[in-house]
């Protein structure tokens, strides 16, 4: 099961929103539009 590491994280599920944001670049930085996952 465990195919490329020996270790895995367990979270709680939470009944939340997810918004997601991007930071994409690296000297002429650019931010993505908040998406929900």
């Amino acid at each position: 099961m465990l195919k490329f590491d020996d270790k895995i994280m367990i979270e709680k599920g939470l009944t939340v929103r997810e918004i997601e944001i991007a930071a994409l670049g690296d000297y002429d930085p650019a931010v993505s539009i908040p998406g929900e996952v």
